[in-house]
């Protein structure tokens, strides 16, 4: 995630790779499973980006602190830490 820390938007770039085949579920939350869903459903072989502006599903921001970026492409999953500072 870049930038971290963040006070306004992060964003987490992340690919699927070519031999996914025609592409891969990919599923990237902030705060574990059950967080807000920054990312939901297929994708193509590519790069891609994805940000976070600190707002829970609800649309309110959320207080700062350290939080957790799971990122699901294929069979991987890889957790990456965030510090929010608004």
């Amino acid at each position: 995630m870049a930038p971290n820390p963040f006070a306004v938007t992060t964003a987490l770039a992340y690919a699927v790779e070519a031999k996914a085949g025609p592409g891969s579920r990919s599923d990237l939350r902030r705060g574990g499973p059950e967080g807000t869903a920054l990312v939901s459903g297929f994708r193509p072989p590519g790069r891609y980006t994805a940000t976070w502006d600190g707002r829970g599903e609800d649309g309110r921001l959320q207080p700062g602190g350290l939080y957790f970026a799971r990122r699901v492409v294929g069979a991987t999953t890889v957790t990456s830490r965030v510090l929010f500072m608004p």
